[in-house]
C-alpha cells in the first residue's frame, strides 16, 4: 500500500468516526423518539468539537499535510485518555459497554495505527 494511501485510508476512518459521532445520536432518537436528547446532543460544544476537529483531520491528511498528522495524532491520543479514563471509573464485567462505544474505540485504534505507520508520516510532509 503507498503512503498516500494509508494517509487516504486515515482520512475516512476519521470521517467514519465523525460519522459514527453524529449518527449515535440520531439512531438514539430513532430507537427511544425521546427528542429532548437530540436536542440536548447537539448543543454541547464537545459534539461540535469532535466533529469539526475530526472532518479539519480528514481533510489535512486526504491533501497530506503535516499538521494534520500532528493534530490527529493529539486529538486521537486525547480520545483514548477520555476513552481510558471512563473505563477506570466505570469498569464492570457486570456492566460493559455498549457497541457503538466498542466501535469507537476500535476506530480510534485503527486511525492512531494508521498514523503511526511509517508511510503515512512520510505521506504527510507538505
Amino acid at each position: 500500500m503507498s503512503s498516500q494511501m494509508q494517509a487516504r485510508l486515515a482520512a475516512l476512518v476519521a470521517v467514519v468516526y465523525v460519522l459514527l459521532v453524529l449518527g449515535g445520536s440520531l439512531v438514539r432518537i430513532a430507537l427511544t423518539g425521546d427528542f429532548f436528547s437530540l436536542r440536548l446532543n447537539f448543543v454541547q460544544p464537545v459534539t461540535w468539537l469532535v466533529c469539526i476537529l475530526g472532518l479539519l483531520i480528514a481533510w489535512g491528511l486526504w491533501r497530506c499535510y503535516a499538521w494534520a498528522w500532528w493534530l490527529g495524532l493529539g486529538a486521537v491520543c486525547f480520545q483514548l485518555y477520555r476513552f481510558g479514563s471512563w473505563v477506570v471509573a466505570n469498569y464492570s464485567l457486570s456492566h460493559l459497554p455498549g457497541s457503538n462505544v466498542l466501535l469507537a474505540l476500535f476506530l480510534l485504534l485503527v486511525f492512531l495505527l494508521l498514523l503511526l505507520l511509517p508511510g503515512t508520516r512520510a505521506a504527510c510532509s507538505r
